[in-house]
């Protein structure tokens, strides 16, 4: 009785030490996963949205697999817009190019028109990157069964800063 009990406790941690290892190499590779625009196609302006294309890099030395990777950008904490793209999965070292779609909200960018208008008519500064906010989340399943996200905040304040990357390491 007790080798069984043995055999089962062994069995269990060996287990949970397969998920624990797959769950830190994919947070791993996720969190290091580099993302650039690589261009947009046709805007429709009957529903505020458009194509996008983006280039995915995995800089590391381990594939990485994920299900979406999701931007959502906000104007003094309403949605402006959001950016979808369904995930693949990147081998190391290597890019892939993947498409999507960004979806403006028409209320959020009425209201921004309008008090960018009324800035302006008053004498104050238009200029609201204060009140831009965006955060990017990178959803995935380790071992294709329990999902993960990884979301974080991006700063949008400064002049020409952009949702990507920063560095990308895959030219």
């Amino acid at each position: 009785m007790a080798a069984r009990t043995t055999v089962i406790v062994a069995a269990i941690l060996g287990i949970s030490a397969i998920f624990i290892t797959a769950f830190a190499v994919n947070a791993y590779a996720a969190g290091n996963m580099q993302f650039r625009a690589a261009g947009g196609r046709d805007f429709d302006l009957a529903t505020l949205s458009s194509g996008m294309v983006v280039e995915a890099c995995n800089p590391t030395s381990v594939p990485v697999s994920f299900d979406q990777y999701r931007i959502d950008v906000y104007y003094r904490g309403d949605e402006l817009a959001t950016m979808s793209l369904a995930g693949k999965t990147i081998m190391p070292n290597s890019s892939e190019r993947l498409t999507g779609i960004v979806d403006i909200n028409g209320n959020t960018t009425g209201g921004l028109f309008a008090q960018a208008m009324a800035d302006a008519f008053s004498g104050r500064d238009p200029d609201e990157r204060s009140q831009i906010t965006a955060k990017s989340t990178l959803s995935s399943r380790v071992l294709g069964i329990i999902p993960v996200s990884d979301t974080k905040d991006i700063d949008l304040s400064a002049e020409g800063q952009t949702p990507f990357s920063e560095e990308y390491s895959c030219d």
